[in-house]
């Protein structure tokens, strides 16, 4: 080793790289289910049933006469099976 790669190694363990290495560890799943234990562990539903709208649907109208007009069928490949 020489010494410009010394210096410089020495440079990186002293300045650049952190003496200390912390280790946090992050739970995914606790943060994703958080919502739901909460709820478990005070008796509420965990999740929350989806209110439907009311309402009619409305008919598609292709033309101002009011009917709907049939589909059209569309053409099947021939295939030889030779």
């Amino acid at each position: 080793m020489t010494a410009e790669q010394f210096v410089w190694a020495w440079i990186k363990s002293q300045f650049l790289m952190p003496k200390k290495i912390l280790f946090v560890p992050e739970n995914l799943y606790y943060d994703a289910m958080k919502q739901a234990l909460d709820a478990h562990e005070k008796g509420l539903p965990a999740v929350q049933d989806k209110k439907r709208k009311k309402g009619k649907r409305r008919k598609k109208r292709t033309k101002t006469d009011g009917r709907k007009q049939p589909k059209k069928s569309r053409k099947r490949k021939e295939v030889d099976y030779d």
